[in-house]
């Protein structure tokens, strides 16, 4: 079972995406780990039907805080 920490973290990763995907981003990936360490979302834009191509690409770091909103 995760922590609390753990649990208040993902509940503000899971609304970083919902707000990327109100903006008309499509998540690609969550918690993408790297040498370094991790990106929370990996999100894009794209454009077309049925080729979509990528306009834009966004790469998230969530940081929840206590009291905000």
């Amino acid at each position: 079972m995760p922590s609390e920490k753990r649990q208040f973290g993902d509940i503000g990763e899971e609304a970083a995406a919902n707000y990327l995907k109100q903006k008309g981003y499509k998540i690609l990936d969550r918690n993408w780990r790297i040498k370094g360490g991790e990106i929370d979302i990996v999100a894009a834009k794209t454009s077309g039907i049925i080729y979509a191509k990528i306009k834009e690409i966004i790469f998230a770091e969530v940081k929840t805080i206590e009291g905000a909103g």
